[in-house]
Formats: C-alpha cells, sequence, structure tokens
C-alpha cells in the first residue's frame, strides 16, 4: 500500500488517493489480521511525499513554474527525496511503531 499511495499521489491530490485507497486498506487488514491504525497511517502518511509533478502538490507546481527550477531538474532531486522519505518511513514502521504497540 505504500508504494502505491506514493505515487498515487504524483496523479491526484493527497487527499483524493487517501480517500480512494483507505476503504481497500481498511478492508485488507480485516482480512489479514493487520492493525487497522498502522494500515491507516502506512495510508496516510506516505501520501505526503509527492515530490515528481507539478500536479502533486501546488508546492511543485510554484517552483516549476517560477523558471528557477526546470521540470526535469525537479523530477530528479522528487525522485531522490520520495525513495529517502519511503525508506525512512518502512525503517520507521518496522522498528519505532512497535514500541507504540503498532504492529505491521
Amino acid at each position: 500500500m505504500v508504494l502505491i499511495i506514493t505515487f498515487l499521489t504524483e496523479g491526484m491530490s493527497n487527499a483524493a488517493a487517501v480517500a480512494v485507497l483507505m476503504p481497500v486498506g481498511l478492508a485488507l487488514a480485516a482480512k489479514y489480521g493487520i492493525d487497522p491504525r498502522a494500515m491507516t497511517l502506512g495510508i496516510t502518511l506516505p501520501s505526503g511525499l509527492a515530490f515528481l509533478l507539478p500536479v502533486s502538490t501546488p508546492v511543485m507546481a510554484i517552483i516549476m513554474g517560477s523558471g528557477y527550477v526546470s521540470p526535469s531538474e525537479a523530477f530528479k532531486r522528487g525522485l531522490l527525496l520520495k525513495l529517502v522519505g519511503t525508506l525512512i518511513f518502512l525503517v520507521m514502521a518496522k522498528f519505532y511503531w512497535p514500541l507504540f504497540g503498532l504492529g505491521v
């Protein structure tokens, strides 16, 4: 779900992507015995990792529209940010969340 939401938010708003995936994620959590709180965090937190395209967030549209940063440069840097952010998220989910009773 993390990879799906991180790339889905590049083409639509973060809230819309969460609204689309949350019912699916909660149904999967119930079916496979996953903590619904962990699934909710696993969908909502990575939705903020939208750094690649101008439609991702208004900030990206402003940055690319300013002319100071080319779309290709923003894409390269955004991809690096997305990969690092996703890696940090996965490490936190694996090692930090269990301290609060959120099993993955």
